[in-house]
């Protein structure tokens, strides 16, 4: 007996120890899922702070931590990071200390870069691999060039030595060229055998590359500033109180030395080596004539401080900066070419190529275009910190600026809108240049980091289309009319998109090209079943079009009168329409032929519709409902007639039930007898009534500020919700849980069965006009006067970078995919690309950033660090790798970050 006892005791504390396991396993795990969603959350407000800070480097990284940790945030993230991850790093490569510049070969198979260490590199865009084991010197390198044929290199450094380097293999060429002190400049000369130098402790001279030594008389005394011509014939060396002109080859000063007023404090030599341009710290420039070294003219700009000068291409104006401003003159006589243009704290100016356009930037953390001519300002480009450089693009249609806190921006010159997303290079740019073919982007920066970027970016897609022209009238009322009552619509497949109002059009939703139209007038749901047909109207005939085409589809319909509203059956196989003979008609939708009764009404028919299964007709007119039997055209019920006009009137969801709402009241009334069932009030107005797809459950929205989901025929359960101002709208979520309704300037979600808010009060701004529930119920899309927006609905955080559309949305519906969201405003409908690869495996969320990026992220300090090129060539391997795998199965192709930048390595 004791025995049995012992055992099942010890049965018993097994089954006990075992659940205690399974409690505590499950604790843990609830604890860990716990500690895993508020990483996740952490690591996003983390990320939109960092992108609120203008540091999108930092919260791309936060962004990965965040998905990797909480998976289920990866959809309200990557739309959140819209575009992320932005414009990708193509290569990098980083230096010890600060990379003072970086520039292309010719045929862009070199970069060349050198800073404040004593090591200059000369690296292969294409693999980010070095070239060489570094062009070396025992002291900082002042300074790198390419020889003019791009086959060899110069550098020269503060250790009094200048060398010159294969540019093929990155081998030294000849013997050391020494000096006495310290290196301030070099050139090649059209000789590459030879080359030019000068310090402060040795004076310019010639020297040859083979054996180091001079090769000819030296010019003048040392010079720690200098500059040399185009072409390399003149040299003009800088002395605290005089500038000099020397002949390089017949190694003899041309003219008299050029003396200054003030202390000198730069000079340089126009693009045709015709004339010379100094300053002095009294604040005046010097015009001179390079071929004689005589004075042309002294400038002053109107007691501006002179800071330096810039030419024009054809070297016939030049520009000379003050310290709040700069102006124009002409080389040959040094007359004004334009008004001052007055910029505060102004760094640098540039002139475009014929002088006509003038470029600004400074310590006010602007960029600045101007009118050359008459002193405007054409557009303006604001950065987060002060200004380093900017340059045009080719064609001057575009503006590249770099900034001293590590950003980098494209614009458009023009309207100064940016183009793309910003490079977030993480430390103080020092440099920033174009590719040949301007695909490319090379900077580098004091942390001695050189990276290669595309130009391109990731931009939004916004596919305009044209504002549609009113086809019966062009007089102001008919146009407001027509803008006023603009809608859109996808088709179900999202490969058409329509435009309707007074005319129908039809476009490619790719591309944006017009397929067809006008079509006539079409109803607030144009589609056939399928989306393979339009249905439109035009005086007394409705028509049918093919989707895809355009063209006409099978027979129309000639109802005799004017037409008013079109409506088509459940199944699609029958249309009704109604006109202004107040007769409702029933047609086949194969042949255009009467299918049924026509039915007459004694006042101005407003609406109708067919049952579920098409044997029911609703029809209503200003106070008055009916219901017909569609076969025979009598009365299913006796008319339901009110004595205040009828504002909407629906069919239930099984057809038992007909609501209708009128003033303050709805109504519910049986469809077999035709008496009223029950009776709904509000306090005010009601804006909207609409049954449920479960059963009888009415929801309506008022100017009572409240919202209230009937949930008994009788109405005397409700669940009841409010605003703070009268209710625009409401809608139910598909599973009928949730509830998203809306009022002027304010959005909620709420759940179904408590009427208890779910997330936070959404606010997009005054004259809110939708709202719907994005694919899958976890995000919202917002359309009013503060555009189309997308939001997080549990945190209540607005998603991606601002307003979509063109910032007044009458609309807005999702793409079926939910890859794009379809705006509209008064004249115009969008179709935008949310730019978010949504099934992109979390957990390689980080390396994915690491790959496009050349950094990482460390949790623990916080902190953002650069890759090493060997790093960073391990981690795109394994990116590659998973991304390749992914793209094979990706539904989402066209924000697929690694079939856009790597179109050749996909083909494969």
């Amino acid at each position: 007996m004791k025995t049995k006892l012992s055992r099942h005791w010890l049965i018993a504390a097994l089954v006990f120890a075992t659940l205690l396991a399974i409690v505590s396993a499950l604790a843990a795990r609830s604890q860990s899922s716990s500690a895993a969603t508020h990483a996740g959350q952490r690591h996003w407000l983390a990320s939109r702070v960092s992108r609120d800070n203008s540091d999108p480097l930092s919260s791309m990284h936060h962004a990965a931590e965040a998905i990797s940790a909480n998976p289920d945030l990866a959809p309200a993230i990557l739309l959140d990071q819209r575009g992320w991850p932005g414009r990708p790093v193509t290569q990098v490569q980083v230096l010890s200390g600060e990379v003072r510049d970086s520039v292309f070969n010719h045929d862009e198979t070199r970069i060349l870069s050198w800073g404040v260490s004593n090591t200059a590199m000369l690296w292969d865009p294409a693999t980010g691999q070095t070239i060489g084991r570094g062009l070396t010197h025992d002291g900082i390198i002042q300074g790198a060039i390419f020889s003019p044929d791009f086959t060899r290199i110069l550098t020269w450094s503060e250790d009094g030595a200048a060398r010159v380097w294969d540019a093929g293999t990155g081998q030294q060429i000849g013997t050391t060229i020494q000096h006495k002190g310290p290196v301030a400049g070099a050139a090649f000369t059209p000789n590459p055998s030879r080359v030019f130098t000068w310090g402060p402790s040795d004076p310019p001279a010639l020297r040859t590359v083979q054996t180091g030594e001079s090769s000819g008389p030296a010019l003048g005394s040392g010079s720690s500033f200098g500059a040399v011509s185009p072409g390399d014939s003149h040299f003009l060396a800088l002395h605290s109180d005089r500038a000099e002109l020397w002949n390089i080859r017949q190694a003899n000063q041309v003219g008299p030395a050029m003396t200054h007023s003030g202390m000198l404090n730069g000079g340089i030599f126009s693009p045709t080596g015709s004339h010379l341009v100094t300053w002095d710290d009294a604040g005046e420039g010097y015009l001179w004539n390079a071929r004689n070294a005589a004075l042309i003219a002294r400038i002053s700009l109107d007691k501006l401080d002179c800071r330096g000068a810039v030419f024009a291409e054809d070297g016939a104006r030049f520009l000379l900066l003050g310290g709040v401003g700069t102006r124009l003159f002409h080389a040959a006589t040094g007359q004004a070419a334009g008004p001052i243009v007055s910029h505060a704290k102004i760094q640098g100016a540039a002139l475009n190529r014929d002088a006509s356009r003038i470029l600004t930037w400074g310590a006010d953390e602007t960029v600045r275009h101007w009118d050359g001519r008459t002193g405007k300002q054409v557009a303006g480009f604001v950065h987060q910190s002060t200004v380093a450089g900017a340059r045009w693009s080719r064609d001057e249609s575009r503006i590249l600026s770099w900034d001293i806190g590590g950003m980098a921006h494209l614009w458009d010159s023009a309207t100064g809108e940016a183009i793309g997303y910003p490079i977030a290079d993480g430390s103080r740019i020092t440099g920033a240049r174009f590719s040949r073919d301007e695909s490319k982007i090379l900077t580098s920066n004091d942390a001695g980091r050189v990276a290669h970027w595309s130009a391109g970016g990731a931009r939004k897609a916004d596919l305009r289309f044209p504002a549609l022209t009113p086809a019966v009238s062009n007089d102001r009322a008919a146009r407001q009319q027509y803008t006023e009552n603009l809608r859109a619509a996808l088709t179900p497949d999202g490969a058409r998109l329509l435009t309707f109002a007074d005319e129908t059009h039809v476009w490619d939703a790719a591309t944006g090209r017009k397929i067809a139209g006008p079509l006539g007038h079409a109803p607030t749901h144009p589609f056939l079943p399928g989306g393979s047909r339009i249905l439109t109207w035009n005086g007394q005939r409705a028509h049918q079009w093919l989707t895809s085409t355009g063209e006409p589809a099978g027979s129309a319909i000639d109802a005799g009168s004017d037409i008013r509203g079109v409506a088509i059956s459940r199944d699609g196989a029958r249309i009704l329409t109604w006109s202004v003979d107040r007769a409702v008609c029933q047609w086949n939708t194969s042949t255009g032929r009467a299918s049924g009764p026509t039915l007459v009404h004694e006042s101005d028919v407003l609406d109708a519709s067919f049952n579920a299964n098409g044997d029911r007709i609703l029809t209503r007119e200003s106070q008055r409902v009916h219901l017909w039997n569609a076969s025979t055209g009598k009365p299913a019920m006796p008319p339901f007639t009110l004595g205040d006009p009828i504002d909407g009137a629906a069919f239930s969801v099984n057809d038992t039930y007909i609501v209708i709402h009128s003033g303050t009241a709805v109504r519910v009334i049986d469809t077999s007898s035709g008496t009223q069932v029950s009776r709904m009030n509000h306090a005010a107005r009601i804006n909207g009534a609409t049954p449920s797809s479960r059963g009888v459950r009415v929801l309506t929205w008022s100017d009572d500020r409240r919202v209230i989901l009937w949930t008994d025929i009788r109405g005397s359960n409700w669940a009841e919700m409010r605003h703070g101002s009268s209710v625009q709208g409401a809608v139910l979520d598909p599973s009928e849980s949730t509830v998203l309704s809306w009022d002027h300037s304010s959005v909620r979600a709420w759940k179904a069965r408590t009427a208890e808010m779910e997330g936070p009060v959404l606010h997009p701004g005054a004259g809110v006009r939708s709202a719907q529930w994005y694919p899958g119920g976890t995000r919202i899309v917002t359309a009013g006067d503060g555009g189309a927006r997308i939001w997080h609905a549990r945190t209540g955080y607005h998603l991606g970078d601002g307003p979509i559309g063109s910032g007044v949305e009458r609309g807005a519906a999702v793409h079926p995919a939910g890859t794009h969201l379809l705006t509209w405003d008064h004249q115009e409908a969008r179709l935008i690309h949310v730019d978010a690869d949504l099934d992109f495996p979390a957990r390689h969320a980080p390396l994915w950033i690491q790959a496009v990026t050349g950094t990482r992220y460390q949790p623990g300090e916080q902190t953002v660090y650069y890759l090493t090129s060997e790093e960073w060539q391990r981690q795109k391997s394994s990116y590659e790798r998973v991304a390749e795998a992914h793209a094979r199965e990706c539904r989402y192709k066209e924000a697929n970050h690694w079939l856009r930048y790597r179109p050749a390595k996909a083909a494969q």
